[in-house]
């Protein structure tokens, strides 16, 4: 009902209140182990309390590739990267995000099978983005690979359909 109370905690650390039914968004600090509580107060008409607590444990094994970590990045890594237009036809763009994003990457284009659709090497990065064509490979969804110097490794995918 609209007049309960509800805190909410990570691990036994308060991140939030709400009123009611609403929500909260809760941002885990990558792969692990979470015990996500939350403790509703709720007060009758006579002004009666009832506090009630209910807890589940969340388990992440990995992280997702191309998912942001919150700790900056893909997996253990600060670099990010994200791919538009989504679904492609013709060209793809790729944004970079990152500590030190190269001048200079390579880019390989896996199908879901892992084989190599497509390789691109020493692309030039401009304004972190990096523009390619991928007219010639088969519609389908793949997995983008991005590497550069200084260890800079990112992933992203997108769906291509021709026209």
């Amino acid at each position: 009902t609209p007049c309960d109370k509800v805190s909410w905690t990570l691990n036994g650390k308060n991140i939030g209140d709400t009123i009611g039914n609403d929500g909260l968004k809760v941002q885990f600090g990558g792969p692990g182990k979470y015990e996500v509580c939350m403790y509703v107060t709720r007060s009758d008409d006579n002004g009666v309390l009832c506090e009630d607590r209910y807890c589940e444990t969340v388990v992440i094994d990995q992280w997702c590739p191309g998912v942001p970590d919150p700790n900056g990045g893909i997996g253990a890594t600060g670099d990010f990267a994200s791919s538009y237009p989504n679904p492609a036809t013709e060209s793809l763009r790729i944004r970079l995000q990152g500590d030190d994003v190269p001048g200079q990457v390579s880019v390989s284009i896996l199908d879901l099978s892992g084989q190599r659709a497509q390789y691109n090497n020493d692309l030039l990065v401009e304004n972190s983005e990096v523009q390619l064509s991928v007219n010639s490979i088969q519609n389908g969804m793949y997995l983008v690979r991005i590497e550069g110097a200084n260890g800079f490794s990112a992933q992203t995918k997108f769906v291509k359909l021709k026209e």
